[in-house]
Order: structure tokens, then C-alpha cells, then sequence
């Protein structure tokens, strides 16, 4: 698909809806420059003819004044209430037009996968969406005024000059192709400049926003310098493309201001002479002269229109890549009301390979009774996170199956999945809002009451007493002023709420909790998982050692299956791990 159909596929639908107002804003602004520019000039131009008459017959009289004096006040008022009709529908066009452009770019860029988000750059992502709105306001203006406005004010110059005498129109007329066709014979390069400098700014903003996001690790390991150096080679390299860019767009400006020195001399000298030959009025001599200086300033115009057109253009493609890219991971289109509700999961020969190309299972089964709780451990990549990513569907098997309560997981929405899924991941990443709202973010229709005693069943409320605002705290980027055991408690406090989800997932959730917050959270525990499904991967044995039942993984495969006694007694690679734990602790 070309980059311009790209553009109208995603535009296009939103334009259509809101097309009335943009094109009442086009035809009034049109109407401000026919006004200002044509109208104005011609009436300026019978005031001095008829001033002139008047000088040469030494005969002076208001009363032919006055019907132009009256022409030109309605002309003036027309001019101001229809310019201001035009910015009226401009803003309803652009307002309406935005705030649908923005929703559907929220949308599309929240449906992608989690491997769509673990290859690019937060930062970069974020700058592209936030600028599509701008981008297509950007390219209406653009065309709808930039250039369309140009036209009509020349083409209607040329019309009028060609009627005062048909040789100041011609020359009018072959002047401005050969400018039009000069400036767009430029834009072909612009546009690959443009195009460069925009991708290498795109990529220069994810990085500085790479870097300002782990600003703690740059000044744990004293990174500086490091830093600076490592950001310097992008700068550099968006520096570069500009300079290139700016450089090319200097060069065709001087080509412009030779052509348009010759253009002005040209078309005062053949007026001055006609007007010598008595071939013109010095009323239609001032109007060419009124018409140079406007259509000069809109015809230099044009070439910012142009090069601002590319530069809009290649950033808008660059933009809507991010909102066109396919979603790897998508609902059925037809699908089925969910009936997940007692919570057993099963893996049929499931096989699974990351889109980089690691290969994690191949023909897997598991079978986890509803009710059942179950720990899972192994060394790190033998697929136990990845286990939890498939079963909340953050990417799609390869082949086999994967069930609920014997219903396929890919038949049904995935946010219909996941409310039947309390998850609570490695480390817990909070909303830059207060502590309450990251709470009750589990279940946004739990009442207050609720919401407090999730909060005191996971320990949040000992740390929140301490805090000047309580529960109103807000916790920075990330969860940032917040410790890892404290962000982890909100995230346990999260899960608590979601009480109609039949399977609870816990992906080394107490890595992060000292000791006794670990004592009084598995307390919380053994409350959460009562009547769910519960699954917990662990590296502290402790965490899982009251399980019903253990299974141990490696390279993808379950080498053990039993309780915590069974697999003691039996000595083999369970005994092992717990034997050389230290602190509870696995050790690789």
C-alpha cells in the first residue's frame, strides 16, 4: 500500500464525518481572500483612475466617491464576518476531528501484543500517537489553505490582469507555471530528507525517553558520561539529517529570490511601459503593482507550503505506522460468551515458539484441576513465566490447545479472559496516580469499603499510615517513590479485589517482600485462593511448600509432578533445589 493511500485509509473515514465543516471553512476562507486580494485591489484601482480623471480635467466631485466608498465598507465588513466564519467552522472541524483521531490511536496502540511493546521504545511510541492529531490538522491546512487558497489568488489575479490588458495576464500566467512547476520539481528530494530526518528524530526521542525512565540505574552505576555519549550518536545523527534538510531547503530559496527579482522587474517594466503608451490607467498600474506584491508573498508561500507539506507528510507516515501496524494478537470475530467459572485449565500438546525464534514448548500438556493449587519451579528459562503469558494470552500458541473449563481461550475476548485471571506479576507496575486509585484499579466498581480491606489484607495499610496524604498519595512514574515490597503489596491488593476470577496467578509475587511481609502476606494468600484455581512460580521454595501440588520445569518440559513431601522423599531434582537453596532462595 502506498504511503498516500495509507494516509487517506486511516484519515479518510474521519474527514467523511466531519467534512461539512471543513469544507464550509474552505469555501469562507476562499471568499476572505477573493475579498482581500481581487476585490480590494480592483476597487483601490477605480478610486485612483477616477482620482486622476478628476486631476487631469481640474474638475473635483465627492459624488463619484461615494458608491465606491460604500462598495468598499460592505467589502470590508463581508471580509471580517466571513474570515471569522471560516475560523468557526475550523475550529469545529479540527475539535471534532481530533478528539476521534486521539480515541482511535489510544485504541489501536492498547490492542497490540506484549511482544509488540518488548521491541519498541515506550517513548517513541507515545510521541507517534500523541502527534497524529497534530499531523492531520497539519496536512487539511496545508491543502485546504496552503495550496488551494494559492491557487484561486492566482488564477483570479491572472483573470483580472488579463481583462485590464492581455499581456500583463499572459506574462502573469507563464511566470507562475514555471514557479509551480519549479517548486514541485524540488520536492521529490525535500521529501527524502525530510523522511530521514523524520525517522532519525523518532528514534533520538525513544532514546531520551529510554534513559529518563531508568535515570536511577544511569545514576546507580554512575552512567553519566556514559550516557551522554551513547545519546550524543543519535543527536548527531538527527543533527546531520537536518542540517541536510535545511541546507537543501536554502539553496532553493536563493533559486527563488533570483526568479522572483527577475518576475517583479519584468512585470513592473512591461506596465510601466504600457502605462507610457497610454495602453493602461495608472489605476490599473498600481492594481498589478498591489497584485505582485500579493500573489509574490503567497507564491513564496508555496514553497513553505510544500516543504512544510513533506515534512508533514513524511512524519504523518512515520506516525501511522505505529496505528496501521497489524495486531499479532487479535479476538475472534465471532466470539463466544465466556463460560469460565470453576477455573480448570488444561494444556493440550502445546507448542510455542517467542517470535525472535526461542523455541519454549513443543507438545506441552498440563492438566490443573479446578480448585487446585499449584507451584511451579525450575531454573530460569525452562518456560514457567512464559506458562502464564500463554494463559493470559499475551501471545498465541503455534500449535495444540489451551483451555478453560474445556472452552478454547482463543474463542473468546480477551478481556472477557483475562477478568477471570487475578494476575500478579514479577514486579508491579503502578499508574502515576494515587495509591487508592492503583488499588482499585483491580475492580473499578468495588465500593471504598472494599477497596481498604484489600488494602489490609495485603499489608498496604502499615506503609500508608506514614504518608502525610494516606491513601491520596500518588506514587510517581512507575510506582517510582514506592519500594518494591510496597508496589508489590498494591499489586497483591489489585488481585484481592477481583473476586469473580476463578484462577489466580502469581508470578514470583513475594520476590520483592522482606521476610515478615512474606509471613503476613501468605496469611492473605491462602484467603485469596480459597474455592480458585491458584498457580504460583517461585523461586523461594517456601512460597509453594503448602501447595496441593508442585511441578518442576526444564527446558520447557515437566521433569517432576508431585506435592512438596512426594517430591522430597523421591530425591530427585525438587530435593535437589530445595537442598541448595540458601535464604529459600533457589540457586541457579
Amino acid at each position: 500500500m502506498n504511503n498516500a493511500k495509507k494516509i487517506w485509509n486511516y484519515f479518510g473515514p474521519v474527514f467523511k464525518k466531519y467534512s461539512l465543516y471543513g469544507v464550509l471553512s474552505i469555501m469562507f476562507f476562499t471568499a476572505w481572500v477573493l475579498l482581500s486580494n481581487i476585490v480590494k485591489p480592483i476597487i483601490y484601482k477605480q478610486m485612483i483612475d477616477q482620482a486622476s480623471n478628476q486631476v487631469s480635467l481640474s474638475f473635483f466631485s465627492i459624488d463619484v466617491f461615494i458608491p465606491l466608498m460604500t462598495g468598499l465598507i460592505i467589502i470590508l465588513l463581508f471580509n471580517h464576518l466571513v474570515a471569522r466564519l471560516g475560523s468557526h467552522f475550523l475550529v469545529l472541524f479540527n475539535g471534532k476531528s481530533s478528539l476521534e483521531i486521539d480515541r482511535r490511536g489510544f485504541e489501536h496502540i492498547t490492542r497490540h501484543s506484549y511482544n509488540f511493546y518488548a521491541n519498541n521504545f515506550v517513548g517513541t511510541l507515545t510521541n507517534k500517537v500523541a502527534r497524529l492529531t497534530a499531523k492531520y490538522r497539519n496536512l487539511f491546512e496545508t491543502i485546504g489553505f496552503g495550496f488551494w487558497l494559492l491557487v484561486v489568488n492566482i488564477v483570479a489575479s491572472v483573470v483580472v490582469l488579463s481583462y485590464q490588458n492581455i499581456s500583463i495576464g499572459i506574462l502573469f500566467a507563464i511566470a507562475m507555471s514555471i514557479f509551480i512547476i519549479f517548486s514541485i520539481s524540488f520536492t521529490k528530494k525535500q521529501a527524502n530528507f525530510d523522511k530521514t530526518r523524520a525517522k532519525k528524530g523518532s528514534i533520538t526521542k525513544g532514546v531520551l525517553s529510554d534513559s529518563i525512565t531508568n535515570i536511577l540505574n544511569i545514576k546507580i552505576f554512575s552512567a553519566m558520561n556514559y550516557e551522554y555519549d551513547y545519546f550524543d550518536v543519535f543527536l548527531r545523527g538527527y543533527n546531520i539529517a537536518s542540517f541536510k534538510s535545511w541546507f537543501y531547503q536554502n539553496r532553493v530559496r536563493i533559486y527563488k529570490s533570483i526568479f522572483f527579482f527577475f518576475f517583479e522587474s519584468l512585470v513592473i517594466g512591461l506596465s510601466l511601459y504600457l502605462f507610457i503608451n497610454q495602453q493602461i490607467s495608472i489605476g490599473t498600474l498600481v492594481l498589478v503593482q498591489a497584485y505582485v506584491l500579493s500573489i509574490g508573498a503567497n507564491a513564496w508561500n508555496l514553497d513553505k507550503a510544500l516543504t512544510g507539506f513533506i515534512e508533514v507528510y513524511s512524519d504523518t507516515v512515520d506516525a501511522i505506522d505505529v496505528v496501521t501496524t497489524d495486531i499479532s494478537v487479535v479476538d475472534n470475530h465471532t466470539p463466544e460468551n465466556i463460560n469460565m467459572n470453576i477455573g480448570r485449565v488444561d494444556f493440550h500438546s502445546v507448542s510455542f515458539t517467542y517470535p525472535e525464534g526461542d523455541h519454549v514448548f513443543k507438545k506441552f500438556n498440563l492438566d490443573i484441576p479446578a480448585g487446585q493449587s499449584i507451584g511451579v519451579v525450575g531454573k530460569s528459562g525452562s518456560g514457567k513465566t512464559t506458562l502464564t503469558k500463554l494463559l493470559l494470552r499475551f501471545y498465541d500458541i503455534d500449535s495444540g490447545e489451551l483451555t478453560i473449563d474445556s472452552q478454547n481461550i482463543t474463542m473468546v475476548r480477551q478481556d472477557d479472559l483475562r477478568s477471570k485471571i487475578a494476575y500478579i506479576p514479577q514486579e508491579t507496575i503502578l499508574f502515576h496516580r494515587t495509591i487508592y486509585e492503583n488499588i482499585a484499579y483491580g475492580n473499578p466498581d468495588a465500593s471504598r469499603d472494599e477497596v481498604m480491606q484489600a488494602a489490609r489484607s495485603a499489608h498496604v495499610d502499615e506503609f500508608v499510615q506514614n504518608l502525610e496524604q494516606g491513601y491520596e498519595t500518588k506514587v510517581g512514574e512507575r510506582g517510582i517513590k514506592l519500594s518494591g515490597g510496597q508496589r508489590q503489596r498494591i499489586g497483591i491488593a489489585r488481585a484481592m479485589l477481583k473476586k469473580d476470577a476463578p484462577i489466580l496467578v502469581l508470578d514470583e509475587a513475594t520476590s520483592s517482600l522482606d521476610s515478615m511481609s512474606e509471613q503476613y502476606i501468605q496469611d492473605s494468600f491462602e484467603k485469596l485462593s480459597e474455592n480458585r484455581t491458584t498457580i504460583v512460580i517461585a523461586h523461594r521454595l517456601s512460597t509453594i511448600q503448602k501447595m496441593d501440588r508442585i511441578i518442576v520445569m526444564d527446558n520447557g518440559e515437566i521433569i517432576e509432578d508431585g506435592s512438596h513431601k512426594k517430591l522430597l522423599a523421591k530425591g530427585g531434582y525438587y530435593a535437589g533445589l530445595w537442598n541448595s537453596q540458601v535464604n529459600g532462595f533457589i540457586q541457579e
